[in-house]
């Protein structure tokens, strides 16, 4: 699973960052399937010591997301389900519209 961040928001007055945008992505053979989101952060005496905003690596801010451990198992899943759908996403009232999951 490769993760990668889109996005970093920060304070101007002591570059604590706020927000991180991420996204990550399962890639098997010619298919893929990727989740995005957001991940929110305040400062308080439990946080861990301030990494100066230049010295942030990829890396570093990636450890910080928390990402669910079953995340690549279900990126995975989706992959495989569209081989063979299980679920069936519509709305009955609009014909022709209809996307398997």
């Amino acid at each position: 699973m490769d993760v990668t961040v889109s996005k970093i928001e920060r304070t101007l007055d002591n570059d604590v960052v706020v927000t991180v945008d991420w996204s990550a992505t399962v890639v098997v053979g010619g298919d893929s399937a990727s989740v995005y989101g957001t991940k929110n952060f305040t400062r308080d005496e439990n946080s861990p010591t301030l990494v100066p905003f230049a010295d942030l690596t990829e890396d570093t801010v990636v450890g910080w997301l928390s990402l669910d451990k079953d995340l690549e198992v279900r990126l995975l899943k989706q992959i495989s389900e569209r081989g063979a759908p299980t679920k069936e996403s519509s709305l009955p009232w609009v014909k022709g519209v209809t996307e398997t999951m």
